[in-house]
């Protein structure tokens, strides 16, 4: 029974919530909340806010992953900050609990790298 409760609950959470609770079950728990799509919407804004900054971009097409990430990391941090007001538990999980922040910023790093490249690829084949 208590298997089929916990199939269930991750079955409800959402994309970015459900790859977070396999790789830390652990904190399956505290991800209760981010089991809506308004939470995965949350996610979704921020991952669009990010791709949308230039100097974002600019050192996506510059850099590779691992320098990228310095730039990435500072600017996801300074938009979920942002969003403080309007979905502040996600903000206080994702600021308090180092594995989740760590978690998500790689998998959204690693999206959005992947995006920017896609992009460049794609603007310099139709030049």
């Amino acid at each position: 029974m208590t298997r089929t409760r916990s199939t269930s609950s991750r079955s409800r959470l959402s994309p970015i919530s459900q790859k977070t609770a396999s790789h830390l079950p652990y904190l399956i728990r505290p991800l209760d909340s981010l089991q809506t799509a308004n939470d995965e919407l949350v996610w979704d804004q921020v991952r669009s806010d990010v791709i949308a900054d230039e100097s974002v971009r600019d050192a996506g097409e510059a850099n590779t992953i691992d320098n990228f990430a310095h730039v990435f990391d500072r600017k996801l941090e300074e938009i979920v900050i942002g969003r403080m007001d309007r979905n502040r538990s996600q903000v206080v999980r994702f600021l308090n609990i180092p594995a989740v922040r760590e978690f998500i910023a790689r998998l959204m790093r690693n999206q959005v790298y992947s995006r920017i490249q896609q992009n460049a690829k794609s603007e310099a084949a139709e030049a």
